[in-house]
């Protein structure tokens, strides 16, 4: 799916989401409470990796390295505010099969329950939280909600963009109770 991900593809979805006034319906901040010495320190890039790797750990019962204990206060405060809206099952790292003109990708979390049937979250790590989230990241959602549409066969699916920053020690999750409109503007970008 990253191939879709262009800059005029975001751009055409921008500017089709403002036209619409398509926006997030709430959004969750939460502090994770850690002391200094805990807080993960490197390079952003990495750290988002090994943040997505402790996503895929949730799966096994192995013990976990000090750096991923490191983190997983940060994954707690998520899961808790993804299951305050009713999350009932989090399924991380969830390969989706590509769909028309969207290839195959991979979402972070898919959701069963809470806003909707089904819901499909993108989390990205980064040094400071945005005040709304990214316009590529929003596109990159509301195609996984295609796909997700396509996989399961639900078309009640609610996303959220949740980024994660370790320095400011909080979790801002970007909520939309439906994706219906996100998924038409999506579609009809790659359509074009």
């Amino acid at each position: 799916m990253k191939e879709v991900i262009t800059q005029k593809n975001v751009r055409l979805f921008s500017q089709a989401r403002i036209l619409e006034n398509v926006r997030h319906d709430f959004v969750v901040t939460r502090e994770v409470s850690v002391a200094e010495h805990n807080v993960p320190q490197g390079n952003m890039t990495k750290l988002g990796q090994a943040f997505h790797e402790l996503l895929k750990r949730l799966r096994d019962r192995n013990p976990l390295s000090a750096d991923e204990k490191k983190m997983l206060p940060w994954l707690a405060t998520m899961r808790v505010a993804l299951r305050e809206v009713g999350a009932q099952r989090l399924d991380p790292e969830i390969n989706l099969p590509g769909s028309g003109r969207l290839t195959n990708g991979r979402c972070d979390t898919i959701v069963h329950g809470g806003l909707a049937a089904l819901g499909t979250v993108e989390v990205k790590v980064v040094d400071d939280l945005p005040g709304e989230p990214k316009e590529d990241h929003l596109f990159q959602i509301a195609g996984y909600a295609v796909l997700a549409e396509c996989a399961f066969t639900e078309h009640r699916i609610w996303v959220a963009v949740a980024y994660v920053s370790f320095r400011k020690r909080k979790v801002r999750i970007f909520f939309h109770r439906g994706s219906s409109r996100l998924r038409g503007i999506v579609r009809d970008v790659l359509a074009a």
